[in-house]
């Protein structure tokens, strides 16, 4: 009897989708072994880079693929990348898919719609892809991973069921198509398995079965055989076989299913027994009284992450006597910037604050069409371009306030960058500096935040007759920089955001109706300066000067950009990619807000919960910073992450330092560009290091996240170059 030849012998190329983790991974692992080409196919960079260079690292030639199969057209351009770089494919493995366990009802269309595109047609798409190769060739294999839930009913699973079998069909059909032009194609249907898929479902609560025995590598094996043996079905484990006689059943497979399954994996697919959601997200165990006050303050980050994966996606806090949602992990932050510009507002959280500034159009405050018509208006003057020509000015203020710190000593840092920022801000955006008047500002938005938005600070507060002094000083600030501009015979000047505004209030009076209005906007640059670009100017200088390695590296670039002309701004930035990557660093360790406050301006689902309007919500998008997933070693402060080729910052929603959504920081860029300046000048003109006993940051919320003013850098003085620059950057 002549010996059947190995399906393997002519199979040299392979494409896994879903590559990054679990049955895809060990998958693709094992094929290597077998000395086929792999491509990976996921959506996450970083994982993929690790797999890759494990299998290279083993002798084994593999490329990586970075894809959202969900799209429609991400199935082709997946298909051509991979036979452009392989050749024709011989092996698809089509694994991709994400878990969602909860109620039907509770699931948003976004969420089966994203179900259905990735299991399904994605599936089918890249089988319909290959197929035609193979059938010439006389040769391939399409294994699809199915479940054995595709053959039961079980709650919390209908769409993921119903994906699945339409899985099962779909292959039992090509099967019978394709078998006699020595093309195989097969299904294989594990029970649960330990892998991520069931420990952090990307939707819905989390899935029973994470604590079993299945291991990834078990479906991997089972994979092997199916394609060794041109198997059309392969359960994993065997027993489960025993699902598809339940169907013969039909009349008593409601009663009888479930607790066959029971006795099988005592508590994974016991599904159907599990009990409706209750109807609020569960709540953080703390203390009476202060509830979660002291870890929010001490580490909000922390704390945050460590509810989610607790909790899950979506829990609620005890803040003092209040309560609210906390929504958090990538899933969050996509809802945040696609979808809760209609259920999430900030006028309930930030209304008191523009109130007590005497206005209703702060922007923060604002929501819908006059948010966005008062954010047009504002988008130039906050934008990068203000410091294109102007970098000079900003170098030249930085110096003069490195030059005003007494050498050898210890320099309160974040008074000494409120000071410089909002200078710089003041000049750029107002054409005015806020001299002694910062003093009042910072008196004033500080008592503000802290009683009206963080709520850490009585009432009283507010009615201290120093606060209220330095509230009108602060207005005769503003009023002044309004007149200034309004003079017809003015010293021509760069046109900057209050020229924007008295433009903008000519075309529509209604923008911003009252004198009072304009003078809070016109503050709006001093405002910027006190927390959000000031602190994270310490942070910024702080990780610099305490790593001798980076330092040295970065000093590298920086003394390098100060021999001869600088360059323009945008080939600035680019000469200084270590610096710049600190800063994102910098960004992603020190979150200036790490939970955006909003309160639910309608019903709105989101993870298997019913938001009621007016309920107070907080999104963590600062908890994607530190989740390994989307960071490697996230405790650990690595620059390098986000350089080539590693590019970690750029998976969908995983740095968030600016926020996201309709308030997103409209600054944002020209902070960057203004803190790479400052920092670059700085480290370039003096030198600076840790001050004794300060060795240690310790950031804290007050009202935003600061090192406090307590914190200091050591100024040891003017540094020295062998070669000394032509001092360009003279006012």
């Amino acid at each position: 009897m002549r010996r059947r030849p190995s399906p393997w012998r002519d199979l040299q190329v392979a494409l896994v989708t879903g590559a990054s983790s679990g049955i895809g991974a060990a998958t693709a692992r094992r094929l290597a072994a077998r000395g086929l080409q792999v491509a990976l196919v996921a959506r996450r960079r970083d994982r993929l880079e690790t797999l890759a260079r494990e299998l290279r690292a083993a002798g084994g030639v593999a490329v990586t693929i970075v894809a959202d199969l969900a799209k429609a057209d991400a199935p082709a351009r997946v298909h051509d990348e991979a036979t452009r770089a392989l050749g024709s494919i011989d092996v698809l493995i089509s694994n991709a898919g994400f878990g969602y366990f909860g109620l039907f009802e509770a699931m948003s269309e976004e969420d089966a719609r994203g179900m259905i595109a990735l299991h399904s047609l994605a599936a089918s798409a890249l089988t319909r892809l290959v197929l035609p190769g193979m059938i010439e060739r006389g040769r391939g294999s399409v294994i699809l991973v199915g479940s054995v839930v595709s053959h039961i009913g079980a709650a919390g699973t209908s769409v993921y069921a119903a994906t699945k079998a339409y899985l099962d069909t779909f292959a039992a059909g090509v099967h019978r198509e394709v078998r006699g032009a020595g093309v195989h194609v097969g299904i294989v249907k594990p029970g649960p398995v330990r892998t991520e898929f069931y420990g952090t479902p990307r939707r819905g609560g989390g899935i029973p079965g994470q604590d079993l025995g299945i291991e990834p590598s078990a479906v991997a094996r089972a994979i092997e055989v199916a394609i060794s043996r041109r198997r059309r079905e392969v359960f994993v484990p065997g027993v489960f076989r025993v699902v598809k006689h339940t169907e013969l059943l039909s009349g008593v497979l409601d009663r009888v299913a479930p607790h066959v399954l029971a006795r099988v994996l005592p508590r994974a697919n016991a599904v159907d027994d599990a009990r409706p959601r209750p109807a609020r997200p569960p709540l953080v165990r703390a203390p009476p009284g202060l509830g979660s006050v002291a870890p929010m303050i001490r580490d909000p980050t922390g704390f945050l992450l460590r509810s989610f994966r607790e909790y899950g996606p979506i829990f609620r806090v005890r803040l003092l006597s209040q309560e609210r949602v906390v929504i958090a992990g990538p899933e969050a932050n996509a809802f945040m910037a696609r979808q809760a510009d209609d259920a999430l507002g900030n006028a309930v959280t930030w209304g008191p604050f523009g109130r007590e500034l005497e206005t209703t159009t702060n922007l923060t405050s604002l929501d819908g069409a006059h948010h966005r018509a008062l954010r047009s208006a504002l988008r130039r003057g906050y934008s990068r371009s203000v410091l294109n020509e102007r970098v000079p000015e900003v170098i030249a203020m930085t110096r003069a306030e490195l030059g005003s710190w007494p050498a050898g000593a210890d320099v309160p840092i974040v008074a000494a960058m409120r000071r410089l920022v909002s200078l710089q801000l003041g000049q750029l955006l107002c054409s005015a500096s806020p001299g002694e008047g910062l003093a009042d500002i910072t008196e004033v938005i500080t008592t503000a935040l802290n009683v009206l938005v963080v709520q850490r600070w009585p009432r009283i507060m507010l009615r201290r007759a120093a606060y209220r002094r330095a509230k009108q000083r602060m207005f005769h600030h503003a009023e002044r920089v309004l007149r200034d501009h309004e003079q017809p015979g003015r010293a021509p000047r760069p046109r900057d955001l209050v020229d924007d505004l008295f433009e903008a209030i000519a075309r529509d009076p209604l923008l911003l109706p009252t004198r009072q209005d304009l003078r809070v906007q016109a503050l709006g640059p001093f405002i910027a300066g006190l927390d959000t670009v000031a602190n994270l100017a310490v942070f910024f200088l702080y990780e610099l000067v305490r790593d001798a390695a980076l330092l040295e590296r970065v000093r590298a670039e920086i003394d390098a950009l100060f021999v001869g002309p600088l360059p323009p701004l945008q080939a600035l930035i680019e000469a200084l990619p270590t610096t710049h990557a600190t800063l994102r660093e910098t960004l992603r360790v020190y979150p200036i807000a790490p939970a955006l406050a909003r309160t639910a301006l309608s019903s709105f689902e989101f993870a298997g919960y019913t938001i009621a309007p007016e309920t107070p919500v907080l999104v963590a998008t600062s908890v994607t910073h530190r989740m390994p997933e989307l960071f490697a070693a996230p405790e650990r402060f690595d620059p390098d992450r986000f350089l080539p080729p590693r590019e970690e910052h750029k998976q969908a929603f995983a740095l968030t330092g600016f926020g996201l959504g309709a308030h997103r920081c409209l600054g944002a860029s020209l902070a960057e560009a203004q803190l790479l300046v400052i920092a670059a000048t700085l480290l370039h003109s003096g030198d600076l290091t840790l001050a004794a006993g300060h060795e240690r940051v310790r950031p804290k919320i007050a009202p935003t996240l600061t090192a406090g003013p307590r914190f200091r850098l050591r100024y040891r003085g003017p540094r020295r170059h062998p070669r000394r620059d032509a001092e360009r950057a003279r006012p």
